[in-house]
């Protein structure tokens, strides 16, 4: 829960809002990503330039539209089975887990999840049974 409460009103909104923007347009330039932390992440994957990058920005704009919070949402298209590498995560895993108390390391090749390593997550991680067909084939 601290995690959320650090995500939602412990920010400078118009400075995520700057950032995300910047970050947005660096990602619409490019043909491969990285990220890296010094966690021990090193994921690298290819953009799909068909795609569309997209800002999750945090704020209503119009009647009847929504906002998800916290802002500062990039959302890239990716070739899924890109995806190469060591994701490791130390904040927020989407529901039932939210926030993990120790870091989780999901190693990835070809955009297989080849090992899940580290924490109590891992439990619930490793009981997720795989899905054969998924990315389908024309998803690339």
């Amino acid at each position: 829960m601290a995690a959320i409460k650090r995500a939602v009103f412990d920010v400078d909104y118009e400075l995520i809002w700057r950032r995300t923007r910047r970050l947005a347009r660096l990602i619409e330039a490019g043909r491969d990503g990285l990220i890296i932390s010094g966690a021990g992440c090193r994921l690298a994957f290819t953009l799909d330039r068909a795609g569309r990058v997209s800002i999750g920005d945090g704020f209503g704009r119009r009647p009847g539209g929504y906002a998800t919070l916290p802002n500062g949402k990039v959302k890239l298209p990716v070739i899924r089975r890109s995806f190469t590498g060591a994701l490791v995560v130390n904040g927020v895993i989407i529901p039932p887990l939210n926030e993990v108390s120790e870091p989780v390391t999901l190693r990835f090749d070809r955009g297989q999840v080849t090992d899940i390593g580290g924490g109590s997550a891992v439990r619930w991680l490793g009981a997720c049974k795989p899905i054969s067909n998924w990315p389908p084939a024309d998803a690339e």
